[in-house]
């Protein structure tokens, strides 16, 4: 645990700084971001192999093996084929470049997670003027950063999807397609992020039909991965998943406390999202120069760009009972869960009085759920034997 606390605190030190009003530089500025990414991804590369889940054992280490051995990228792509692993071309082509120049996997598994955090900080960025890149960064350590050392793969695609949000909101539109497709390439469930992307862009098209997209929205979410569970073992064939199907994937104790931790920013969320709306206030334009304006979202109303992101949180926790029966399925919701990196901060952007209680009730609300979620129940606890932690 102390070593998340230690790597954490500093690297959102870093990110507090970086966002300052006083660093003009886009170099230095650039600097210190790549700093802060590089502290939590030399922790990740550090790790015993064990840590966060068993698709480090199961794969992981297994590809990049192959890839050593691997002479060209055909080779490779053999190789993973004859042992069954499924390895789209992207996350092949990673472990492939890197094995150039290390035959190391804890130096890969750096490299991959200064990709991974370092697409996530990207993403970021990109909507820092709107609400606090630090408690962004926080959530997003607090929440996905140990899951990218189980899910090597998606956790990239996942990123990839952080990114395709704050550039649907920026109205970025041919560049979140663009990331929409890369992250096909190292997780075939890159597909979600498609969804994301419409999703997004129709909610926030309309704000005068806000509630009626809404509904709209939801019912066909919902619909289409409701209906897919009927394909589901057909489809886990197809993509060499059928060994993850378990009746008993998640118990409902289990499930009960994940739809209550979605709750608690819904609950707040909501109604600051319609305060917003009656006041007809935008989104906080945090160190925002006017030439920076210009080129930022034309103004959207901060209540749209608030009430759509809460609309992807919504979607993910009604679908959660998805997971009972597979937890393929969650991992599928976690595109939406995407959303709350950049919501959590939103909503507290939003509150003008005692800033600094709702600020202490993230950090709490965001540690609570690392320490009882993340470290307990998914057993993400830190070791390394290369630091002498066990």
């Amino acid at each position: 645990m102390i070593p998340y606390i230690i790597a954490f605190t500093i690297s959102c030190f870093i990110v507090e700084i970086a966002s300052a009003k006083f660093i003009t530089s886009k170099i230095v500025r650039f600097f210190l971001s790549s700093l802060a990414v590089i502290v939590v991804s030399i922790l990740a590369g550090l790790r015993d192999y064990t840590v966060g889940g068993e698709d480090t054992l199961g794969y992981g280490n297994f590809l990049f093996s192959g890839a050593v051995q691997s002479q060209e990228l055909g080779d490779l792509s053999i190789y993973a084929t004859d042992a069954y692993i499924s390895g789209e071309q992207g996350y092949l082509l990673l472990n492939f470049l890197v094995s150039r120049l290390t035959d190391n996997a804890h130096w890969f598994y750096f490299l991959l997670s200064l990709l991974t955090s370092g697409l996530a900080l990207t993403g970021i960025w990109l909507v820092r003027n709107y609400a606090s890149a630090t408690f962004m960064w926080l959530t997003y350590l607090c929440t996905f950063y140990v899951l990218s050392f189980n899910a090597l793969r998606q956790s990239v695609s996942l990123s990839l999807a952080l990114c395709c949000i704050a550039l649907t909101i920026r109205k970025r539109y041919f560049w979140a397609l663009l990331a929409c497709a890369i992250s096909m390439l190292f997780h075939t469930s890159g597909i979600v992020s498609f969804a994301l992307f419409f999703a997004l862009w129709f909610l926030m098209r309309d704000g005068k039909h806000f509630l009626r997209n809404t509904l709209i929205t939801i019912v066909i979410c919902a619909g289409i991965l409701y209906g897919a569970s009927y394909l589901l073992q057909p489809l886990a064939d197809l993509l060499g998943y059928s060994n993850y199907l378990a009746p008993d994937a998640r118990s409902g104790q289990e499930l009960g406390g994940e739809v209550l931790y979605r709750l608690v920013p819904l609950f707040f969320g909501i109604p600051i999202m319609f305060t917003a709306l009656n006041r007809e206030q935008t989104m906080p334009k945090q160190n925002l120069t006017k030439s920076e304006l210009d080129k930022s979202q034309n103004q959207t109303p901060g209540w749209l760009n608030l009430g759509s992101l809460l609309v992807l949180l919504l979607i993910e926790m009604i679908l959660l009972p998805l997971r009972i029966i597979s937890y393929p399925v969650y991992r599928v919701l976690l595109y939406f869960s995407c959303a709350k990196v950049m919501a959590y901060s939103y909503i507290v952007s939003f509150i003008s009085s005692s800033r600094w209680v709702w600020n202490l009730g993230l950090i709490v609300f965001n540690s609570a759920y690392f320490y009882f979620v993340v470290i307990e129940r998914n057993s993400g606890w830190y070791t390394s034997s290369l630091l002498g932690l066990y």
